[in-house]
């Protein structure tokens, strides 16, 4: 069968309602023919016992614990290691964020076939509905160049925004485009690529991981794609407005800039993007502060508030 040749791994950090979702959504589609691996990132309440708890009559569902929250990477590379490890009989291994929907029972099977048929195709991933909304700038992205990454940073920036694809040239027959970073929380990588780079590089804990996947795949003379025949739905959280949510993110993503900047870039300007990031920092404090003002206006404006 074409589905033992997949496995699935599904981190897990304090949503288990979303991951009970998701992994009952492929099971809905594919029964119990895709192995998959539910990975717990040290969630701090009673995760681990509901999803073990959920699962124990499923042998194809795998559940660990990391023990530490090591972040996006460390998470996923642990369920990466152990489908490697102990099912040779895997090919291609699949990451899939626990906010995912699968719809359709044909979505990995035609993902599969599409890398089977293009030797020079290393990982896929599906179009994304992002809260129910076509966002194609979402789908896929250029890698950075020059100070890309701190143009994409600044919300006033953002329509600028250079590694966004305006368009994709789509190959008539696979109904495949070749673009350089697909997103992460959806993606389909040939077992032995994967394990070639390294996975995921665990140094990042939030953000840019793709991105340094992308690199990876691009400095093996490879490619990766975006299949216009498949879709999913990503029910990505809105956490705007909860400002302290917000720079716990902004402290992330500032730690990935220059991580990236430092041991993936040219010195000139990974030196001067770092440089940007650090003078620009309070004006994207500043517009954490007035996301979180602007939404505590609106609910207070809330009929019955």
């Amino acid at each position: 069968m074409i589905f033992s040749k997949l496995g699935l791994v599904i981190l897990n950090y304090n949503s288990y309602q979303h991951t009970i979702r998701c992994v009952n959504s492929i099971l809905y589609h594919y029964g119990k023919e895709i192995t998959i691996v539910i990975v717990d990132n040290h969630s701090s309440g009673i995760d681990l016992t509901i999803l073990t708890e959920t699962y124990s009559s499923h042998p194809e569902i795998v559940i660990l614990e990391t023990g530490f929250n090591g972040g996006y990477s460390s998470g996923n590379n642990i369920g990466l290691k152990y489908l490697a490890g102990n099912y040779p009989e895997i090919e291609y291994l699949g990451v899939i964020n626990p906010d995912v929907i699968i719809l359709d029972n044909r979505i990995f099977q035609n993902l599969i076939e599409r890398l089977h048929e293009d030797e020079n195709l290393a990982g896929i991933t599906p179009l994304m509905i992002i809260n129910n909304t076509i966002k194609p700038e979402r789908w896929a992205y250029k890698l950075p160049r020059h100070i890309d990454n701190f143009l994409s940073s600044l919300i006033i920036l953002k329509w600028m925004n250079p590694s966004v694809y305006r368009s994709f040239k789509i190959d008539k027959d696979s109904m495949v485009a070749y673009v350089d970073v697909i997103p992460g929380s959806f993606l389909i990588i040939k077992k032995d690529i994967f394990m070639r780079i390294n996975l995921f590089d665990e140094k990042i804990f939030l953000y840019g991981e793709e991105i340094i996947l992308g690199m990876k795949i691009k400095r093996e003379r490879l490619k990766l794609g975006l299949s216009f025949r498949d879709h999913y739905i990503h029910y990505h959280p809105n956490s705007k407005g909860n400002i302290r949510n917000d720079l716990f993110h902004l402290k992330c993503s500032l730690k990935s800039h220059f991580y990236f900047n430092s041991n993936y870039k040219n010195i000139f300007w990974g030196t001067l993007d770092s440089i940007l990031q650090i003078v620009f920092l309070p004006l994207r404090v500043l517009e954490i502060i007035i996301v979180f003002l602007h939404s505590e206006i609106k609910n207070r404006n809330l009929p019955g508030r």
